[in-house]
């Protein structure tokens, strides 16, 4: 009688830690991409609202008057195309593993629409400047990462 409980005991501290796991990743991620969308130093008040809506024109033309020989504007340029990209690829493994979200659908379009109202919002405040190509840039992060979802079930098999 003693060993069952001790295994319910058990079991049941194995539930909470990984709940608590959960909760701590999820909150880290989304507390991540609120100050980095919202907050972070390269983010800036604008006195109007700036919406691109022509894909790459702005990117083109900011990579045809980069100076080559400046490192910190080409690590800003890079850093910007990169991380729109890398800020989304997590999102699908948290809907997948921890929301238990199956639809890789479902996952790409709530991680599209995510970043459809994240410049809706930046637009709103005035927070950067609302991006059609954040929103390619970040919608190929979350294929990304369904993919990375589809190749670990493909090895678990």
């Amino acid at each position: 009688m003693d060993s069952v409980v001790r295994n319910e005991s058990l079991i049941f501290f194995k539930r909470v830690v990984i709940i608590v796991l959960k909760i701590s990743v999820s909150l880290g991620y989304s507390s991540f991409l609120v100050y980095v969308l919202f907050f972070a130093r390269r983010r800036r008040n604008l006195s109007q609202r700036i919406f691109n809506v022509v894909p790459f024109n702005s990117r083109i033309d900011d990579f045809k008057k980069l100076p080559l020989y400046n490192n910190y504007e080409l690590f800003n340029f890079y850093s910007n195309l990169i991380g729109n990209i890398i800020l989304f690829v997590p999102l699908p493994s948290l809907l997948y593993f921890l929301v238990k979200v199956k639809s890789f659908k479902s996952i790409f379009l709530f991680s599209f629409f995510s970043s459809v109202a994240i410049e809706f919002i930046q637009y709103i405040f005035k927070r950067g400047v609302a991006d059609i190509d954040d929103i390619i840039l970040n919608s190929l992060g979350a294929l990304i990462g369904v993919l990375f979802i589809k190749g670990v079930n493909n090895l678990k098999k």
